[in-house]
């Protein structure tokens, strides 16, 4: 169609009237209708390329996604490799695929200072989980002083037994060095 757009301007342009045309900058040139009888021009339209090739992508995008944001394909990625998946390129190929950022804005957009604040905090199930362990470490604790307890007080209890099972000493019975019992006097 191109080529034959070329072969009307070819044949119908006013040898003497000069063409005037804006430049990719804006400004105003003018071409001598000769040069423009006188060119070939060879025409590759690639929109038809450029329709598959994106026909093509998404079709594939959801594997290529899945993939790459596969938590074991990163991970492997980072150790291996010492490289991470950049998401928002993700992002901006997908947007280019369907075309969605030329109509309606970008997917991304930058955090706000409170969802900034928020990433930092720990998240609810963490915080559970921190706190279940606080209180298993405190009932350990709790256990192992009991235990503690438990065992000072059985060496009490050994002491007593072991010292109610030792015969009395005279103190105890009340007999004097003299070997008689003391009278009243």
């Amino acid at each position: 169609m191109m080529e034959k757009w070329h072969f009307f301007n070819q044949m119908f342009l006013d040898p003497d009237e000069l063409l005037r045309f804006l430049d990719s900058s804006g400004n105003m040139q003018q071409v001598d209708p000769a040069q423009v009888r006188l060119a070939e021009i060879k025409v590759n339209i690639r929109a038809s390329l450029r329709m598959r090739s994106r026909q093509f992508m998404l079709q594939s995008a959801p594997l290529i996604f899945q993939t790459f944001l596969n938590p074991v394909f990163m991970q492997t990625l980072a150790q291996v490799n010492q490289k991470k998946v950049n998401v928002e390129s993700m992002g901006r190929a997908l947007e280019d695929m369907t075309g969605y950022r030329d109509r309606y804005g970008s997917f991304f957009v930058p955090l706000t200072p409170q969802e900034q604040q928020m990433l930092n905090q720990p998240s609810p199930q963490d915080v559970i989980r921190m706190q279940m362990q606080r209180e298993r470490i405190a009932g350990q604790a709790d256990i192992a002083e009991q235990g503690q307890a438990a065992d000072i007080l059985k060496s009490i209890i050994e002491r007593t037994a072991d010292a109610m099972a030792q015969p009395d000493t005279e103190e105890d019975t009340g007999e004097s060095e003299g070997g008689g019992s003391r009278s009243a006097d």
